[in-house]
C-alpha cells in the first residue's frame, strides 16, 4: 500500500499515522527506539505491507501486472489502489477527503521531531506538492509515477505504469473492492493484539 491507504489505517490514531509513515525508513528492531503508539504503526506499517505482498488474490493481479512492469509491479499496484480509495473516499471515510489530508499533514508535521532527516524531507516535499491529493486524478497518478520513475534506474519499466494502469484498470478496481476491505480488517485485529500486550 502507499501512503493514502496507509494513513487511513491509522483509523484516526496520529500515533499510529506517524509510525505508519514512518515505516518504510525503521528497519529491524529500532522501531523500540520511539513511543510505544508509535511502535504499534511501525509494526501496523509492516503487518499490512507483507498482507499485500503476500495475498493470493493480489498476487494475481500482479502476476498480470508483471509482464509488463516486471519487478516494479508491485510499487504500481500500490499507487493504484490508492487511486480507488482516494476517488471512493466517501465509501470509507466520514471526512471529506481534503479535510482528512489537512489533519493527516498537520499531525505529521506535530510528529515532526521523532523523525530523522529523511523522513522530515519526504514529509515536506509530500506537504509541498500535496502528493496525497493527487491520487484522485489519473493524470496525478501519471505524475507522480513518473517522478518515481526518475529516481529510478533508467532501465525501469515505472515509466509504463499509467498506460498500463488504463489497459487494466478495472481488473485492478474490482481486486481493491475485494482486498481493501480484508485488509481494514486484518489491521484492525492486528492493532487487537497490540492492545492485548498493553
Amino acid at each position: 500500500m502507499n501512503f493514502l491507504a496507509h494513513f487511513f489505517l491509522a483509523f484516526d490514531n496520529e500515533d499510529w499515522l506517524a509510525g505508519q509513515f514512518m515505516g518504510d525508513y525503521v528497519k529491524g528492531k529500532k522501531y523500540q527506539l520511539y513511543p510505544e503508539a508509535v511502535q504499534h504503526g511501525i509494526l501496523l506499517h509492516r503487518y499490512i505491507d507483507f498482507t499485500t505482498d503476500n495475498s493470493e488474490l493480489n498476487n494475481g493481479l500482479r502476476d498480470i501486472l508483471r509482464s509488463d512492469l516486471s519487478k516494479y509491479s508491485g510499487i504500481a499496484m500500490d499507487m493504484y489502489f490508492d487511486h480507488f480509495l482516494a476517488v471512493n473516499w466517501n465509501s470509507f471515510h466520514k471526512c471529506p477527503l481534503e479535510q482528512y489530508i489537512s489533519w493527516c499533514y498537520d499531525s505529521l508535521t506535530a510528529k515532526s521531531t521523532l523523525m530523522n532527516e529523511e523522513m522530515n524531507t519526504t514529509l515536506r516535499y509530500m506537504i509541498k506538492y500535496n502528493w496525497l491529493a493527487r491520487y484522485q486524478q489519473l493524470d496525478g497518478i501519471e505524475r507522480t509515477l513518473n517522478e518515481m520513475s526518475g529516481r529510478l534506474p533508467a532501465t525501469n519499466t515505472l515509466k509504463k505504469a499509467a498506460e498500463i494502469f488504463s489497459v487494466h484498470y478495472l481488473s485492478i478496481e474490482k481486486t481493491f473492492f475485494t482486498f481493501f476491505p480484508q485488509l481494514i480488517d486484518g489491521s484492525k485485529a492486528k492493532l487487537d493484539t497490540f492492545a492485548a500486550h498493553d
